[in-house]
């Protein structure tokens, strides 16, 4: 009998290197981080689309008054994104296309969602383009980390 050595099984290997998977971190950070970016950019964007700027303001004014909104966003989006991604590794799901898409449709009803329950009714058009695309891609950077 000794004392601290492993006893092994024939045919089996016990190395604790065996076939363990390189699991990458920080992928939670930077898609929160990067939803908000591109939450900014789109909606910097969107002042030169005239439906959604029917007043004419120039883009500083709203670029000034975007931040809020991209931190509503994004906070929104970072409950989302802990949900799936908790769920998602308890069911050992890493494929980056599901992680994108399930957090861009349930952040988009979840703001939606809560717009309308705030508000009475808001666009879906606005939405779709100012929610919609940061949250697929902030999903994809999720997924990408969790491969």
């Amino acid at each position: 009998m000794s004392f601290g050595k492993r006893t092994t099984v024939p045919g089996f290997d016990a190395s604790p290197t065996a076939n363990v998977s390189r699991v990458r971190r920080g992928g939670y950070p930077l898609a929160v981080v990067t939803t908000g970016i591109t939450t900014y950019v789109f909606l910097v964007l969107m002042t030169f689309i005239p439906y959604f700027n029917p007043t004419g303001r120039g883009a500083i004014e709203i670029a000034s008054m975007a931040w809020s909104a991209a931190l509503n966003i994004v906070a929104m989006g970072a409950i989302v994104f802990l949900a799936v991604d908790l769920s998602f590794r308890a069911m050992r799901v890493s494929s980056r296309l599901a992680y994108s898409a399930t957090c861009g449709l349930l952040t988009l009803a979840a703001c939606f969602g809560l717009s309308v329950m705030l508000t009475g009714w808001s666009s879906p058009a606005f939405f779709i383009v100012a929610v919609l695309p940061p949250a697929t891609i902030g999903g994809c950077v999720l997924g990408w980390y969790r491969r």
